[in-house]
């Protein structure tokens, strides 16, 4: 059963031996935006997403390489990216020419990122992808809003996984009262790093390889026709990526993959793992509980709305993105009202999901209260703004102010 998001909000100030709240994890070099459809495609030959990233994704190749960088993902030299230890956190380096997946894209728990926890896809990870997939499709000509929806599909089914590990954990805990997700399934992550036995990665890439199939194997869907070489692109990629990713491909796959081995047992064997891992004095009894309970995974919350597009301000692609998508750090906004002459006051816990309430204390809007998103654009800032000062704002100063 999903959990409310007000209920998360609350998790590292209620328990705060088991979850930290770390902040706000971006610095103010980074945009974000939403992801539309990140869990599958629609039925219809369409390019267009409505989505101002998704559709120049649809451009093609020779279009956008001359806004890309595709040096950042070995190299760790994107700015403003979260560093940590924790399952799904930005990964650089490796051995192979295929980058780590979650250099691509990366998750944030929320046992440490309360408001900011979730998915987050890297506009040239989700563009090197897409160039990967219609590379390898051998002969095939793939259109690249196809690609590009079965390289987001899969980047986000990867670290939906990761979700599903802290959901894991966090039951863990519900019954134990201990810390499971920052101590034993860290630690044990860690110690297999970049190895054959990096179990979490290996389920990982199977269970993106799983959903994305199932995401475009569905009677109707235009893209069913590029199945196939999309679906041996996606598979000739993770055999070609770094131990632990690699693994990927060691479980059955329908006609695509024949190994004898299963997802859903790989599953119960690494719960079992970081059960030990967590409570070391515990005998192991086997993988039939895990079998049994085999809920303890199932999401927490609504992730598809957690699902975001990040990229550098000081990409070139930001050049191409109208003003109707600026976006603005919440601190930053409410710093320039403060900095405006206009007292506010942080109303606890009264916000909408991750959104955080304010009421203004001075000026024409004595009294009224309004609530700040956790990535608000320029729509909204400039209500924000009329709500806080009792003034409108043109979208040139508005930038200019914040």
């Amino acid at each position: 059963m999903a959990t409310s998001l007000d209920s998360i909000d609350s998790l590292s100030v209620d328990y705060p031996e088991l979850f930290e709240d770390r902040g706000d994890p971006f610095t103010d070099d980074i945009i974000i935006t939403d992801v539309t459809n990140p869990g599958g495609a629609s039925d219809e030959n369409i390019a267009s997403s409505g989505n101002i990233l998704d559709d120049f994704l649809s451009r093609g190749d020779d279009v956008i390489d001359n806004y890309c960088n595709n040096n950042v993902f070995n190299n760790n030299n994107m700015p403003g990216l979260p560093r940590g230890r924790y399952p799904g956190a930005p990964i650089f380096g490796g051995s192979s020419p295929i980058p780590p997946i979650d250099a691509l894209a990366f998750y944030l728990p929320f046992h440490y990122y309360p408001k900011w926890w979730g998915i987050y896809l890297t506009f040239e990870g989700v563009y090197f992808l897409t160039s990967e997939i219609t590379t390898r499709a051998h002969g095939h000509s793939v259109p690249w809003y196809v690609a590009r929806d079965f390289a987001k599909v899969f980047l986000f089914r990867h670290e939906f996984f990761h979700h599903k590990v802290e959901t894991l954990a966090t039951r863990m805990e519900c019954v134990s009262r201990t810390s499971c997700y920052k101590t034993g399934i860290e630690g044990r992550y860690q110690a297999t790093k970049f190895t054959s036995d990096w179990i979490e990665e290996s389920l990982a890439n199977a269970y993106a390889l799983k959903m994305t199939l199932e995401a475009f194997n569905k009677k109707g869907i235009y893209h069913k026709k590029y199945l196939i070489p999309c679906m041996e692109s996606l598979i000739e990629i993770v055999k070609d990526s770094d131990e632990g990713y690699r693994q990927g491909i060691d479980y059955d796959l329908g006609d695509f993959l024949r190994t004898g081995k299963t997802y859903e047992d790989a599953t119960c064997e690494m719960s079992e793992e970081y059960l030990s891992a967590c409570f070391p004095h515990i005998k192991s009894s086997g993988l039939s509980f895990w079998q049994t309970a085999n809920r303890m995974m199932n999401p927490i919350a609504n992730v598809k709305s957690r699902t975001n597009y990040i990229i550098s301000k000081y990409s070139r692609i930001c050049r191409q993105l109208p003003v109707d998508h600026y976006f603005a750090k919440p601190r930053n906004i409410i710093k320039a009202i403060k900095n405006y002459g206009i007292e506010l006051e942080v109303v606890s816990k009264s916000g909408k999901g991750s959104h955080q309430k304010y009421k203004v204390m001075s000026g024409p809007r004595y009294g009224h209260a309004f609530e700040l998103p956790r990535k608000p654009q320029c729509g909204t800032i400039k209500d924000i703004w009329k709500q806080a000062t009792g003034e409108g704002i043109s979208l040139s100063k508005l930038k200019a102010i914040i």
